[in-house]
């Protein structure tokens, strides 16, 4: 079962598109900037994240709390 390749924006109606966008975290101070996948709209600028989506920004989230707190190990290693 393929994709669709677009989906209706539920912020402005416009069509949303699957791409990857960069995103920043910031804790404590410090931040993290990555490659945030998801369904972007081009003309108000919303995104929804779904399932594996959420992944990387979890991912991402725990990275940047590892590294505030100098853990030794990567979460993403």
């Amino acid at each position: 079962m393929k994709r669709a390749k677009t989906r209706p924006c539920p912020s402005c109606g416009d069509g949303l598109r699957r791409g990857v966008q960069n995103e920043t975290l910031t804790y404590r101070g410090q931040s993290l900037t990555y490659q945030q996948p998801g369904w972007y709209c081009g003309a108000c600028g919303d995104g929804i994240l779904e399932g594996a989506d959420n992944e990387v920004h979890d991912a991402a989230l725990h990275e940047l709390m590892a590294r505030v707190k100098g853990s030794p190990i990567s979460p993403l290693m």
